[in-house]
């Protein structure tokens, strides 16, 4: 079962996924450099808490 929050983090990162596979390295980097410190700790926040729910569901198989 995944609470609420952890659904959101799923969706930002699949759509995120999506953004980095539709779109070219040079829009990725122009996206990139105009985030503002904030969106880089949510960016950051959010693959802390994807590697933790990866790890959990790799301990359970």
């Amino acid at each position: 079962v995944v609470s609420r929050q952890e659904a959101k983090v799923l969706q930002s990162y699949n759509h995120l996924n999506q953004f980095l596979a539709s779109s070219n390295p040079d829009i990725v980097a122009a996206f990139a450099d105009h985030l503002d410190a904030a969106s880089v700790e949510q960016i950051e926040a959010i693959a802390t808490r994807l590697q933790a729910l990866r790890q959990a569901r790799e301990e359970q198989e």
